[in-house]
């Protein structure tokens, strides 16, 4: 088994950075015309409040619903990389929505991915705190593949 190297892992997460930045900026721009025509002011605040809560929950749904089909999100697909346990089996439901929780809560407190990311980068097969703590790693498909 062959795992992701750690700039491979930071490609998927700048590819999958594009694409929710895009749908952010996007949902945003929708809100800002819907609130335009708003009576009052809570009537202005509800589409943004509604973007900032409802579009981090469905990239989480996304992410985890491409994670349980395909194996990896849409950066990991592209890249050739798939989520794994460390014996190369496709990793259980549990352990996708576990990591999910991990990845999402990461969003929130800026420290945690950076300290992913650090450690990814000091440990030889470059697994990050998520992977070390639910027995999982990012691997390349075709080490996977070839697993027995």
């Amino acid at each position: 088994m062959i795992p992701a190297s750690p700039l491979l892992r930071i490609g998927a997460r700048l590819i999958e950075g594009v694409v929710l930045f895009a749908i952010t900026t996007l949902t945003f721009g929708a809100c800002a015309v819907a609130s335009d025509g708003a009576q009052n002011e809570q009537d202005a605040w509800t589409p943004i409040f509604l973007s900032v809560t409802v579009v981090p929950a469905v990239v989480s749904l996304v992410h985890l619903v491409l994670t349980a089909s395909a194996g990896g999100t849409l950066g990991k697909r592209v890249l050739g990389l798939r989520v794994c346990t460390l014996d190369g089996q496709p990793a259980s439901l549990w352990r996708l929505l576990l990591r999910e929780a991990l990845f999402f809560f990461g969003l929130s407190v800026t420290i945690i991915p950076l300290f992913d990311l650090i450690l990814a980068f000091a440990r030889p097969e470059g697994r990050g705190l998520s992977d070390l703590l639910l027995g999982t790693q990012i691997m390349k498909v075709s080490a996977v593949q070839s697993a027995p």
